[in-house]
């Protein structure tokens, strides 16, 4: 784990990939970003960050294929991905507010754009938590 724990997050929206970095910063934690699927794999393969979260919709390779390729690398497999979407529902045919289907796609939680930053700050620093004691990084 990194010192402080790095965070990589993926949004291909600047201003709002902006704001959450801030808050993160301010929570302690070191912030790298990206603005697609495929940059964030590329920069997950790199910087082999603490904790990974992705916009669910982005062009140049979606959060869904970002997530996909990071759980199925050998190095990055065990990286906690928090899905990230201004949807309750993502994908219409997939009911996403249940956290069983997420982790079924191999997110490890579930962030909703809308919700108050400072809630899903603290999703993601009750992961980092978990990490830094052994264990996962998804919801318990």
């Amino acid at each position: 784990m990194h010192t402080p724990p790095l965070i990589l997050i993926a949004d291909d929206d600047q201003a709002f990939r902006e704001i959450v970095s801030v808050k993160l910063r301010a929570a302690g934690y070191w912030v790298a970003e990206a603005m697609s699927g495929d940059e964030a794999f590329e920069r997950a393969k790199t910087l082999k960050p603490d904790l990974i979260v992705v916009d669910m919709h982005m062009p140049s390779g979606n959060g869904a294929e970002a997530l996909l390729d990071i759980k199925s690398d050998p190095e990055l497999g065990k990286t906690p991905v928090f899905i990230l979407s201004s949807e309750k529902d993502p994908w219409p045919t997939i009911k996403t507010e249940n956290p069983s289907v997420a982790k079924e796609l191999g997110a490890d939680d579930y962030l909703y754009k809308e919700d108050d930053l400072d809630k899903n700050v603290g999703k993601i620093a009750a992961a980092i938590k978990r990490i830094s004691d052994g264990g996962q990084g998804g919801q318990q």
